[in-house]
C-alpha cells in the first residue's frame, strides 16, 4: 500500500458515514479543464441539491510536519482545473500558520482527522459519561402454581418468562414494559408506589418444555437518583479539528461491551472536571440489588464492539446468562414449528 493509502481510506469510511446519500469515490480521476489532464482526487463527493449538482473534491495527506502555504496553494489549483465547488485538504500533523491565513482567505477547509486505528494518529482522547443511576424499592411476587406426585400444590420462583410464549424476556422488561414506560418521569419521581399485575396482561414462564401461566404482581418505588459525571478511554473514535473555524468535532465513538458493563455495575469516582459536553448519557435503574443499564444516550454518533445482542431496550452480553436465554427461545420456536408440521 503505497504511503498515505491508509490515511485516505479512513477519510473516506469517514465520509462515507457522515455523507450516505452523496457519491463518494476514493482515488478518483477527474478531468482538468486548464491542464487537459485527469487530475488525480483522493477522495470526492458528488451529490445534487436543488436539481443542481455539487463537487467537493478531498486531498488526504499524512505528512510529517504541518502542511505549509505551498501546499494549499497546489491544492487551490487543482480545486480550480477540475471546477470543484468546495475543497477540503485533510493532513495528519496540521497546518503552518500562514497555509491557514491563506486558505481562510480562498475558502478551503484545513481539516485533521484523528482515529485510534493507528498510534500516529492518535488524539489523548477520553470519553466523558453521565452515569444516572436511579434507585428503587422493589416488592416481586411473581410465581407459577405445580403439582407433585402426591397431587398437592406448590409454589416456585424464577427470572426468566415470555409475553408471547416465544421471547424470553426478565424481571427488569417486564417493570421497564409495564411500570416505567406507562408513568411519566414526574410521578415515578413522587416516590409512589407503582405495581404491574399479572391479572392485567398474561405472562408465561417455561417449566418442563410447558409455558405456565404466572400469577402474582411486582410493586416499584422511587427512592432516589444520583448523578455521577466521569471518563473512560474508547476502543476507537474518528475526531476531526477544524483549523478554520477553530473547532474539534467527535465522529464515530466506539466503546466496548464490557465498559457498558462497567458503566452499569461499578461504582466510578466523580469527576468534578467533566460538566456539559458529554459524549454519552447512560441511565441505570436499580431494584433492590438487580441494577441494569436500561438507556444509553450517544450524544454523537455511537457503537458498542463486543459480541452482544439487544433484549428490549437492554443490552446483553453473549455470557452464560444472555446464550441461556437465546437457547430458550430457540427451544420454544422450534416446538411451535414442529406442532405445526404435526
Amino acid at each position: 500500500m503505497k504511503k498515505g493509502k491508509e490515511y485516505e481510506m479512513l477519510i473516506e469510511q469517514l465520509y462515507r458515514r457522515l455523507e450516505p446519500n452523496a457519491k463518494i469515490i476514493q482515488d478518483d480521476h477527474i478531468f482538468g479543464i486548464d491542464t487537459n489532464t485527469y487530475r488525480q482526487i483522493d477522495v470526492s463527493i458528488r451529490y445534487s441539491f436543488a436539481g443542481i449538482k455539487n463537487l467537493i473534491i478531498i486531498q488526504a495527506k499524512d505528512y510529517k510536519n504541518p502542511a505549509d502555504i505551498n501546499k494549499v496553494g497546489e491544492f487551490l489549483s487543482v480545486i480550480r482545473d477540475v471546477n470543484a465547488n468546495k475543497g477540503i485538504l485533510i493532513c495528519a500533523n496540521g497546518f503552518t500558520k500562514k497555509a491557514i491565513e491563506y486558505a481562510k482567505n480562498k475558502g478551503i477547509e484545513l481539516l485533521t482527522l484523528h482515529s485510534a486505528q493507528n498510534k500516529k494518529w492518535e488524539k489523548l482522547l477520553k470519553v466523558n459519561i453521565q452515569r444516572n443511576v436511579h434507585h428503587f424499592q422493589m416488592d416481586e411476587q411473581l410465581s407459577i402454581s405445580v403439582g407433585d406426585k402426591a397431587g398437592k400444590r406448590t409454589t416456585i420462583t424464577f427470572d426468566t418468562y415470555s409475553y408471547d410464549k416465544y421471547n424470553i424476556i426478565g424481571l427488569v422488561d417486564i417493570i421497564y414494559d409495564n411500570i416505567i414506560l406507562k408513568n411519566s418521569w414526574k410521578e415515578i419521581i413522587k416516590g409512589k408506589a407503582m405495581t404491574f399485575s399479572t391479572k392485567d396482561r398474561e405472562l408465561f414462564h417455561l417449566l418442563d418444555y410447558d409455558m405456565m401461566p404466572v400469577s402474582g404482581h411486582v410493586t416499584i418505588k422511587y427512592v432516589r437518583s444520583i448523578t455521577t459525571n466521569f471518563q473512560i478511554d474508547p476502543v476507537d473514535y474518528s475526531y476531526m479539528v477544524d483549523h478554520i473555524n477553530k473547532t474539534e468535532k467527535l465522529h464515530d465513538l466506539t466503546i466496548s461491551i464490557d465498559d457498558m458493563d462497567k458503566i452499569a455495575l461499578e461504582e466510578f469516582k466523580n469527576d468534578p472536571d467533566v460538566k456539559d459536553d458529554f459524549h454519552i448519557k447512560a441511565h441505570v435503574f436499580e431494584f433492590n440489588n438487580l441494577q441494569f443499564i436500561m438507556i444509553k444516550e450517544f450524544l454523537t454518533k455511537g457503537f458498542i464492539s463486543g459480541d452482544g445482542f439487544y433484549k428490549g431496550p437492554a443490552l446483553m452480553k453473549r455470557d452464560e446468562r444472555g446464550e441461556l436465554l437465546v437457547k430458550l427461545e430457540t427451544i420454544l420456536k422450534e416446538g411451535d414449528q414442529n406442532k405445526s408440521a404435526n
